[in-house]
């Protein structure tokens, strides 16, 4: 068996570097991807980067969507660390154009 460390000494560089970033181009904004949410569960590292990034993008004034939502565990996870939007197969499968509006008018959270 092999283990190989990994050292992020320099993480803090590439994120402060992309959120400046996203403030040069007026983001306002960010989408943490499905292939990420598929891999949340509680108290491990993909939730809590999840979380961090919420929140950071939250303290600079960015709105967070998390797409690929997909287990009641995912949606009580993701609604903890107050993401702004929620979409996946947990609310609906994808919709057409007049599908979508009437389930807008008519879901009841």
């Amino acid at each position: 068996k092999i283990e190989l460390t990994c050292p992020m000494r320099h993480l803090g560089v590439i994120l402060g570097a992309l959120f400046d970033t996203l403030k040069e181009i007026a983001c306002n904004e960010i989408k943490i991807e499905r292939a990420f949410i598929s891999r949340i569960k509680e108290g491990t590292y993909s939730y809590l980067l999840a979380s961090s990034i919420i929140n950071f993008a939250h303290q600079n004034g960015i709105c967070v969507c998390c797409e690929g939502v997909e287990t009641e565990e995912q949606n009580q996870l993701i609604s903890n660390s107050d993401c702004d939007y929620i979409q996946g197969w947990y609310y609906s499968k994808a919709l057409s154009e007049k599908d979508a509006e009437d389930f807008a008018r008519n879901y009841k959270a």
